[in-house]
């Protein structure tokens, strides 16, 4: 049954957990209860707010999938472009770093000021932040495909290798400011 044979178990354990937790909440014996089966009721300004969260994290999710599917191609393509594949990602890693870092920075700040009721304030320093990281990424992309060679020297790799690698990091310094998540 190999694969099936799993997601079905897990299928079956989640339904079993789903409908004991269901029980525990119903019984209202504890801090943490629900009245009823259906107490909830249709609040579509709460529904737009959680869509607001909800659908960017589906979209990276999504983009995560096609990055998993990426990687299983990449597979079958031969060892140089595994090769170049495996050092241009390991660059594009480091090369995120800053715009990583102004996304941390960017939860603290906008975190305080929706904390402090200041949303108008926040919504412009996301704006303001979101595009500087956009400009960091650029930045380091560009200098990631100008010392493309230097990176193929460094890493050791093969001139097959390192003409995919300088195609990996072309791509990538168009992409990352376009699609990157954060």
């Amino acid at each position: 049954m190999n694969a099936s044979g799993a997601a079905f178990s897990l299928l079956i354990v989640r339904i079993i957990g789903a409908a004991l937790s269901a029980i525990f909440l119903l019984q209202g014996k504890s801090g943490l209860t629900i009245r009823g089966f259906f107490p909830f009721r249709f609040d579509g300004p709460i529904i737009k707010s959680i869509c607001k969260v909800a659908i960017p994290v589906t979209a990276e999710i999504v983009l995560l999938m096609f990055d998993v599917m990426y990687h299983r191609i990449a597979k079958y393509l031969g060892p140089n472009a595994l090769t170049a594949h495996s050092v241009g990602f390991s660059i594009i890693t480091f090369l995120e770093i800053p715009a990583s870092a102004i996304c941390l920075t960017l939860m603290t700040v906008v975190g305080q000021l929706v904390g402090s009721g200041n949303l108008k304030e926040a919504r412009y320093q996301i704006n303001r932040m979101v595009i500087f990281s956009c400009f960091c990424l650029l930045t380091t992309a560009g200098i990631g495909y100008l010392c493309s060679d230097w990176f193929a020297a460094l890493y050791h790799l093969s001139p097959q290798s390192s003409e995919y690698l300088t195609d990996i990091l072309l791509i990538m310094m168009i992409a990352l400011p376009l699609f990157w998540s954060g």
